[in-house]
């Protein structure tokens, strides 16, 4: 028989159960004894001191108002401080803190008119009952409700309630025309709310929170974009609420205009303040840039997904910016992780079919990678390169027309070498280089491996030499340290090491170096 994959039920302590069915047993005795007393005294007339005792409950439900009040008060302005002021507006529309609220005074005016009666008119044993029934409901309901508010003001809730209420506003709200003007104020003010939360967390160093903001934006444009086609034509129009707002105040006219025409005002919004984020954590926070950068590859994916070209180029325009960012704030990093997700977005792009697409950010990736270059920064550079010879792996592998292209602009990275860190990285982009010649000779397509042979043509010995024997001694497909891509950028797979010993062998340079006996194929056999 198949071992049970059931949790192991408990044991539970016999004294455990019988001291807590006790403490549950024994209040619920006295208050069913108290209450028949209290039925019988008004059966047989003994309701003298019912003004008096029914005169103290108004103090004592006051007083559980006044308390749950000022607690509650406390904890929310302490969240909209640490996190957003929208936390007040969700507090007070949430149906249950109305309810409560709401029954805390109920109860308190219960009181006070059954006292004022009791006094004047008298009373019976069922408004007696009911009075202290109502005073008891709301002792009982103190601690539970503190509980609920402690829960209802996490950030991971606030974020999702946000989250939601913003998503409602873009989509459901938004499909009314006569609407459109609110439906944009409200979903403006929520991603700003997001935004706000993140950006919160970022000074303060909470990645949790800060990541929960990151992918709820995200996600919010996700949503946004399976309702966008549905829209009325007046939610796409920038009008008089969206020019105050500071993010198209400060832009010229002719590129809000665009916004408009392109329909993208919504995800150049949510865009603009993952801009402000990945900024505020450059050098701090580099897992929440981290974050950033998939954020905005998702939203790029989810306009491929659905042929919203404009704001798929507009994702590019973002990537771009942080790479800028990146380099000039030097976070060699988070430009790392950036250059990553925008390399798998060209990889989607190419699955796609969007060839053209894929081509400019491969030409983009290049020029940041000469920037970084000039900057003093050459691990972008050969981080660069690296990429891009997996685009062309890929282009390759998907018979892609811009293939060759590609390959130029891989060709096109390395220029010629000024400082000696310099010289190193350039070497890491010829390594980059060599390996795609080995992957195209071990998929039996010599032309792109001599177009590769042809630009290295020129290499002195020494250089090629080192570029082969580095490539040679990594034997870990894995780097040694923890990073997020896990990829040692110098294994070459065992398949691939005789293709290489054929694409080195093509160099007059290295044909009489002695030391071109030691072939790849023997090192290949001895790992």
């Amino acid at each position: 028989m198949l071992p049970s994959t059931s949790r192991p039920r408990r044991r539970r302590n016999p004294l455990v159960l019988l001291g807590g069915g006790a403490a549950l047993v024994m209040p619920l005795a006295l208050l069913l004894v108290s209450a028949a007393a209290i039925w019988r005294g008004g059966a047989t007339g003994a309701l003298a001191d019912a003004p008096r005792v029914l005169g103290g409950l108004p103090d004592i439900v006051v007083a559980i108002l006044g308390i749950a009040i000022t607690v509650v008060s406390i904890i929310v302005q302490l969240s909209a401080t640490r996190y957003t002021p929208r936390v007040t507006e969700l507090f007070f529309r949430d149906r249950t803190n109305l309810l409560v609220i709401g029954f805390f005074l109920a109860t308190s005016l219960a009181c006070l008119w059954n006292s004022v009666a009791a006094q004047h008119v008298g009373t019976s044993p069922a408004r007696v009952a009911a009075t202290l029934a109502l005073v008891t409901a709301a002792l009982l309901l103190l601690l539970p409700y503190f509980a609920y508010v402690f829960a209802f003001l996490q950030p991971e809730r606030l974020i999702a309630r946000l989250a939601d209420q913003t998503a409602i506003d873009a989509t459901e709200r938004a499909r009314d025309p006569a609407r459109s003007g609110r439906s944009q104020r409200r979903a403006l003010g929520g991603i700003e709310q997001l935004a706000d939360i993140a950006t919160n967390a970022v000074s303060q160093h909470d990645r949790p929170v800060a990541a929960r903001g990151v992918e709820a934006l995200a996600a919010l444009v996700q949503r946004y974009h399976q309702h966008k086609r549905a829209l009325p034509g007046g939610w796409f129009v920038i009008g008089p609420d969206l020019d105050r707002d500071p993010d198209f105040a400060v832009m010229a006219p002719a590129s809000v205009a665009a916004l408009g025409a392109a329909h993208t005002w919504f995800e150049w919004k949510v865009l603009r303040q993952f801009q402000s984020l990945f900024e505020e954590a450059l050098g701090e926070l580099r897992d929440v840039n981290a974050l950033v950068a998939i954020g905005t590859r998702t939203v790029a994916e989810g306009a491929l997904q659905h042929g919203d070209g404009a704001a798929l180029q507009l994702t590019l325009r973002f990537f771009n910016s942080y790479l800028r960012a990146s380099i000039n704030q030097r976070d060699v990093r988070s430009a790392y992780n950036v250059l990553h997700q925008y390399r798998t977005l060209a990889e989607a792009l190419l699955a796609a079919r969007q060839d053209a697409t894929a081509l400019t950010v491969a030409r983009h990736l290049r020029y940041y990678g000469q920037t970084a270059l000039t900057a003093g920064l050459p691990f972008i550079t050969e981080t660069v390169a690296h990429d891009l010879a997996q685009l062309c792996e890929r282009a390759f592998a998907t018979a892609s027309d811009h293939h060759e292209r590609l390959l130029l602009t891989l060709l096109a990275v390395d220029r010629a070498p000024e400082t000696e860190a310099q010289e190193h990285a350039l070497v890491g982009v010829r390594r980059a280089q060599a390996k795609l010649a080995a992957y195209y000779l071990a998929a039996d397509a010599e032309p792109p491996a001599r177009q590769i042979w042809r630009d290295l043509a020129d290499e002195s010995a020494p250089r090629l030499r080192r570029i082969r024997d580095e490539l040679l001694s990594a034997t870990e497909p894995e780097f040694w340290e923890v990073v997020d891509r896990g990829q040692n950028f110098d294994y070459v797979e065992p398949a691939r090491r005789t293709a290489l010993a054929r694409f080195f062998g093509w160099f007059p340079q290295l044909a009489a170096d002695p030391e071109a006996a030691h072939t790849p194929g023997s090192t290949a056999r001895g790992i």
